[in-house]
């Protein structure tokens, strides 16, 4: 499955017009980070999420509405080609047409139409995208937790790797979306892996120590 880092990378590369939405400021709860990311293209084809709900939807008509144009999205009109959409998602917020928002917060995004000759931008989101694309998160111990957890990360844009000493837990279809199982002591850890300082790992052992 791409994730959005990699289908940036790719709309970058081509000469198809998009809007990049990503979230640049929260305040309080909210259903995504800052710096989360979606793309929108002309035929409505979506890529990655804002957090869903009213946010995501008017997201994604503004971003229509912007590609739409003569000029947005085609780089002719670079002042309409960047907006800002600022939401609030306190209890009473107007939310006409959707379920009453609970989550307590504020966030803006930002929506960036990023045309066929936009070639400074095409390249600058390309390099963005390469740095961004899935980190590895290496899991030590397969057991039911570890099963459960990896599917998780791999939906968020990570490459799970699982590194079990037991064989019988430590095979490819106990966990879905793994990028990698690995069998071996953990004594061997050393031997068979090497972490690179934007690596993630979640020890999940029978025993830690």
């Amino acid at each position: 499955m791409m994730n959005i880092y990699e289908k940036l990378e790719q709309l970058a590369a081509s000469d198809r017009p998009f809007v990049v939405c990503r979230i640049i400021k929260t305040e309080g709860s909210v259903p995504r980070s800052e710096g989360a990311v979606m793309a929108v293209e002309p035929d409505e084809t979506v890529s990655g999420s804002v957090g869903g709900g009213r946010p995501e939807y008017d997201c994604i008509q503004k971003a229509l509405e912007m590609l739409s144009g003569t000029g947005t999205g085609t780089g002719q009109n670079r002042d309409e080609a960047g907006q800002i959409l600022h939401f609030s998602l306190y209890p009473g917020a107007e939310n006409t047409g959707f379920p009453e928002y609970v989550c307590g917060g504020r966030m803006d995004i930002r929506l960036t139409a990023v045309g066929r000759s936009d070639i400074q931008l095409r390249n600058s989101i390309i390099e963005y995208a390469k740095e961004r694309k899935r980190r590895n998160v290496y899991i030590f111990g397969g057991g039911h937790v570890a099963q459960a957890l990896v599917p998780v990360l791999e939906r968020i844009d990570f490459a799970p790797v699982v590194y079990e000493e037991r064989p019988e837990f430590a095979r490819k279809e106990l966990f879905e979306g793994a990028a990698r199982v690995i069998c071996g002591e953990f004594s061997d850890v050393s031997l068979r892996l090497t972490l690179e300082k934007n690596d993630y790992t979640a020890i999940m052992t029978r025993g830690h120590q």
